[in-house]
């Protein structure tokens, strides 16, 4: 079908070569016979400028053209050209040339707006070594929590600091009142003799994690299924298994009295100490509970799994977590602070401009790819860390949680999106193009019904 087309251009192009040689020809015999009256002694240039003036001022009626279908037009081009016509035979040397010139224009502009410059890299450096430093110097690994009471003083300033803010904000009289008024039933169940069939082990030291009701994200989920279905969603052995509880809900209410239900519980779960006054286990850290389903995954003879429930009982919880995305905050402010510098200084973008090609729905591709570098760097520190120190407690959770995010992203971008954005907007460019020429032909069109039959 392709040739086809090929060929029908070929031909128009032909029968419009045979049109301009003709009207040539006529201009050219027009002129001989202009220059042979003027040799005339009889004939005056006013005069005749005159005239033609005046026969350019008559208006001629519109005639419509003659009219072809693609159809005949091929039809046509099939009987005149016998042979096979390729892209070379309608393009010449110099529409080619300006077409690569095109192409490669539009590429360099396409890689000045994405492509990282030496100060895109030193941005991405400088802010993930800045917060792999922050992570080392002012975060220690957390304490286990049933062995600490409520109000020791933690160690490493971030620790602190969140630790103060929490004990703040949620005090042991707020959690317990909290507890108290937003109870969620078969979906905080703590002792698996309470649930039909289950045989694993639960207790009140891991339900949290294992119980996905109790995921900081995904328990407004579970959560509220659970709560409305008399049930307990738990994960075992790998597996994400649903089952029936023992116990009855009283709850009439819809999804949305639940879900404000199961905020409340969430909440209460967060710093409420233990029933011996020591710090107790709080929420698991978001999507804890998913990752505890790698059993497959070894690391170092033991599997992620098995690693992440270590973790969660000695303390590594949602609080844990805040302290862990300390500086990963701050690293995420830098980083737009500096792309704003840069934007405004460099690039001659106004504030908002640039600060709304960081948020998350308007990210600029290359932003996002900066960000990805940045959180590489951060957890490159963070695997030395944990080298270092040999102890798996120091994992900045927060931060290989943002690198998986921003790193997905970014190699989708490099892999797939990169080239279709490329010559998505390069064909954008050709068929605005297209339709300057489809106006023209048209104007030119409407111009050629006036002309004298």
């Amino acid at each position: 079908m392709f040739s086809k087309q090929i060929k029908a251009v070929k031909h128009i192009q032909d029968m419009a070569e045979d049109t301009q040689n003709a009207h040539d020809e006529i201009e050219r015999g027009i002129e001989r016979l202009k220059q042979e009256l003027m040799s005339l002694d009889a004939f005056d240039e006013q005069e005749y400028q005159s005239e033609l003036e005046h026969e350019r001022s008559i208006k001629p009626e519109a005639v419509p053209l003659e009219r072809k279908t693609f159809t005949e037009i091929s039809r046509e081009s099939e009987r005149s050209i016998t042979r096979r016509v390729t892209i070379n035979d309608i393009l010449t040397h110099d529409d080619m040339q300006e077409l690569n010139s095109r192409i490669n224009r539009h590429i360099h502009e396409f890689n000045r707006e994405y492509s990282l410059d030496a100060w895109d890299y030193a941005i991405a450096g400088t802010c993930g070594l800045a917060a792999g430093m922050l992570d080392w110097l002012c975060i220690k690994s957390p304490v286990r929590s049933t062995s600490m009471k409520f109000n020791t003083q933690l160690d490493g300033i971030f620790n602190r600091t969140v630790q103060e803010g929490f004990n703040k904000i949620l005090p042991p009289d707020l959690s317990h009142n909290l507890s108290e008024s937003f109870k969620i039933g078969s979906a905080d169940t703590s002792m698996k003799g309470r649930l039909l069939s289950y045989s694993g082990k639960l207790s009140p030291y891991n339900h949290r994690l294992k119980e996905l009701s109790h995921d900081p994200v995904l328990g407004l989920i579970f959560g509220v299924h659970d709560m409305m279905n008399n049930s307990c969603t738990i994960i075992e052995n790998g597996k994400i298994r649903v089952y029936k509880s023992m116990q009855t809900n009283n709850f009439n209410e819809n999804i949305f009295y639940s879900l404000g239900r199961m905020l409340g519980h969430l909440a209460s779960d967060i710093n409420a100490p233990s029933a011996s006054g020591n710090r107790g286990m709080g929420l698991p850290a978001p999507f804890m509970g998913l990752l505890s389903m790698l059993n497959g995954v070894n690391i170092n003879g033991e599997s992620i799994g098995s690693n992440i429930e270590y973790m969660y009982l000695n303390g590594y919880d949602m609080r844990q977590f805040v302290v862990s995305s300390v500086p990963v905050s701050i690293m995420e402010i830098l980083l737009r602070a500096c792309w704003v510098i840069k934007g405004m200084k460099l690039e001659g973008k106004t504030f908002w401009e640039a600060l709304s090609q960081t948020s998350p729905g308007n990210m600029h591709k290359k932003f996002r790819v900066i960000t990805a570098a940045s959180y590489g760097v951060l957890c490159a520190v963070n695997a030395g860390k944990v080298s270092v120190t040999k102890n798996i407690l120091d994992v900045n959770y927060s931060a290989w949680i943002g690198l998986i995010w921003n790193g997905f992203h970014a190699l989708k971008w490099a892999l797939l999106d990169k080239n279709f954005l490329l010559w998505e907007t390069l064909e954008r460019e050709e068929l605005i193009r297209l339709e300057d020429t489809i106006k023209s032909l048209e104007e030119l069109e409407h111009d050629a019904e006036f002309l004298p039959v």
